[in-house]
């Protein structure tokens, strides 16, 4: 029997045959990596762009809701910009001082964030997409990015608020950024296009557009407010943030989520209510056909004078200065500014792009300036080159230096080039036209700029 199995497993063995002996030779050593692979950008994650949200994940929010002055008694009852809901220790408080039917009411209502959109401006709601309705989590964690300065760059110390400072109108006073003057992003939510050039379309495209822009771009590109990396830096910061996007989106961090929680904060940077929103209140109130002198008399109270550095005694000299201005400035004397012609309606802007000649340069086919450069085949005019957004006019005593490459120091400076019919090219704007002003019409037209003002944004401070 034992034969028979040894028997066996010889034959099994000569069937399968046998290997001959070999010397193994050493692995080939692994190369040392080339300079280009080392400076190779790393792959960037598919779903880096947009993920697909896990409800579950989720938690309860509270809407954001904008309360216009047009809404009537529910703005008017409103005492600031925000207003939180109710925790539920106020609630059950609340509920207990009303009648049975109000008390029912309230109890069964949710929570909800109320925005009062200040005195003057146009109501935000038709300028929000649909895709991106506010709630107080996007708002939160879209706060907490604007402030955050460890995620926009790999050698971290510097934020959206570094550039974009609540101090300092939400621009930061400086003269120039890469050739660019920082634009204010206060009532952004009004604009129709982002950047002095309108590169970008939404408020959501602010820190990146596509997927390229998460990867690094290659040395000497010329800075384009596109953040590389942002999106990775804030999904390795697990602990800080993973929690928070799953709570506002339900997924991780995404260009997607950042731009809409980002955007989410921005829309809500408001501020009117200034002197003449509050003339044109007065005019209202006495069923005036017209605005007058005594609309803005009425309109600087204690606070207004302190802003504009106007001593009590003066204040009737003041008003009927402002009034002066307010008329110049919507062509209503005999010197016509041509103010109104760009900067109408209730932001003081067309929201459009013109050549004023500000820092025109010659330029070299392809290196076209302006709004130019960035619009596609097919929509290029060549009045766009050299052409840049009308910014709005409110706050303008917080947003110096003016211009898009805040060539002007002052007010004053930019009145000045406004009126000399600013730098002659082939490409200026035709309504840029030369205006002859005596030096009282630019004192009044100056100081009616300085009454666009309005109120500091009251929000929550960061955390």
């Amino acid at each position: 029997m034992v034969m028979r199995r040894l028997w066996a497993v010889s034959a099994i063995l000569l069937s399968a045959g046998c290997q001959p002996a070999v010397h193994y030779e050493k692995p080939e050593p692994t190369p040392e990596p080339t300079k280009a692979a080392v400076e190779a950008p790393r792959a960037v994650e598919q779903d880096i762009v947009w993920m697909n949200p896990r409800p579950q994940e989720i938690q309860s929010d509270a809407p954001i809701e904008f309360i216009h002055e047009t809404d009537g008694p529910e703005w008017a009852k409103l005492r600031r910009l925000w207003n939180p809901p109710l925790t539920e220790k106020e609630r059950a408080a609340a509920v207990l001082t009303l009648g049975p039917v109000a008390a029912v009411a309230l109890a069964a209502s949710k929570a909800v964030v109320k925005v009062k959109v200040p005195a003057g401006l146009d109501d935000p709601r038709h300028s929000i997409p649909s895709s991106n309705p506010p709630t107080l989590h996007k708002w939160e964690l879209g706060r907490r990015l604007f402030y955050d300065k460890k995620w926009l760059t790999d050698s971290a110390g510097e934020s959206c608020a570094t550039c974009h400072d609540s101090h300092t109108g939400f621009a930061d006073n400086a003269r120039d950024h890469y050739g660019l003057n920082t634009p204010t992003l206060v009532n952004c939510v009004y604009n129709g296009r982002q950047f002095w050039d309108g590169r970008a379309g939404v408020l959501e495209e602010v820190v990146q557009r596509t997927m390229d822009d998460e990867t690094a771009p290659a040395k000497g590109t010329a800075f384009r407010h596109v953040w590389s990396g942002a999106v990775g830096r804030l999904r390795a910061r697990r602990f800080e943030y993973e929690h928070r996007f799953l709570s506002a989106f339900g997924t991780l961090p995404t260009q997607d989520a950042v731009g809409k929680a980002l955007a989410t904060y921005m829309r809500t940077l408001l501020a009117g209510d200034s002197v003449h929103d509050r003339a044109l209140a007065a005019q209202v109130a006495d069923h005036s056909s017209e605005l007058k002198v005594e609309h803005y008399e009425k309109a600087l109270d204690g606070a207004a004078l302190k802003d504009l550095k106007i001593d009590e005694k003066t204040k009737a000299d003041a008003a009927r200065k402002i009034y002066r201005g307010y008329r110049l400035f919507n062509d209503l004397e005999e010197h016509k500014t041509g103010c109104i012609l760009c900067h109408g309606g209730r932001e003081f802007t067309d929201g459009r792009f013109h050549n004023l000649g500000v820092g025109f340069n010659k330029f070299d086919p392809g290196e076209e300036p302006g709004r130019f450069a960035s619009l596609p085949v097919g929509e290029k005019e060549g009045r766009l080159i050299g052409a840049y957004k009308t910014p709005t006019l409110r706050g303008l005593s917080h947003t110096a230096p003016y211009f898009h490459d805040g060539s002007a120091a002052t007010l004053e400076e930019a009145l000045q080039f406004h009126t000399d019919g600013g730098q002659r090219n082939e490409y200026l704007d035709p309504e840029l036209q030369k205006r002859d002003l005596l030096a009282p019409e630019r004192e009044a037209l100056v100081l009616f700029l300085r009454a666009l003002d309005g109120k500091d944004v009251d929000l929550p401070p960061p955390e």
